[in-house]
């Protein structure tokens, strides 16, 4: 009789203790919200006629994006991006000029989370949407000409595309750590005729989610 009952014991403790890490694990249904920040390693291509130059720039990346798990594996959301991509200044303490290039973009993302019983969450997901690329030069060359004096600015609309893979680390019920590769596209969109302008993106991010 003894036995039986410390076999039942066993057996419930067991049990207990597997509900209890099965909710520590259980993925949070409902909204969520997330922020993180990284590097781009950017390209930006110039076309025009049948010609094309390109240039390559790393730089910083801030991410932040909502949105909803409709179930245990498929996410849906919003996220915006922005990349001061590339920064170039020439000042000969005569003439002096400065060029900067910044990357924007907002998308509608969809995720899969691979759950499992650890704490770790592969995941999958891609996106589209809209990106901006705005380019800036100043300049003064005053002492070439006085009329080399100024600024300008112009900005290209693009499709943009995006896929990511990563993994997110459970630390609480509510709150992950995420760490994820993303591959944005941005198709060609004119800068002035009769040039046309691409850029792709490859970006490697750390940051947090929080779940509702």
């Amino acid at each position: 009789m003894n036995k039986i009952l410390v076999a039942a014991a066993a057996i419930s403790m067991v049990s207990v203790t597997s509900v209890s890490a099965a909710g520590i694990l259980a993925p949070t249904e409902g909204w969520y919200a997330e922020a993180s920040a990284g590097v781009s390693l950017g390209e930006l291509e110039a076309k025009a006629f049948d010609d094309s130059i390109s240039d390559d720039e790393t730089s910083f990346i801030g991410r932040i994006g909502f949105g909803k798990s409709l179930n245990e594996n498929v996410r849906i959301g919003l996220e915006g991006a922005y990349s001061p991509a590339y920064s170039e200044s020439y000042d000969d303490g005569i003439n002096s000029a400065k060029f900067d290039i910044d990357v924007w973009s907002v998308m509608a993302v969809a995720y899969y989370d691979f759950h499992n019983e650890t704490r770790f969450t592969p995941f999958v997901g891609a996106g589209a949407g809209v990106g901006v690329i705005d380019f800036d030069l100043s300049g003064d060359f005053s002492s070439v000409d006085p009329l080399l004096v100024g600024s300008e600015s112009e900005t290209t609309t693009h499709a943009a595309l995006k896929l990511a893979a990563g993994v997110a680390f459970e630390v609480s019920k509510n709150m992950e750590i995420v760490a994820d590769y993303n591959f944005n596209y941005f198709h060609d969109a004119e800068l002035i005729d009769p040039i046309d302008i691409s850029a792709t993106q490859n970006t490697f991010n750390l940051g947090l989610r929080y779940s509702f």
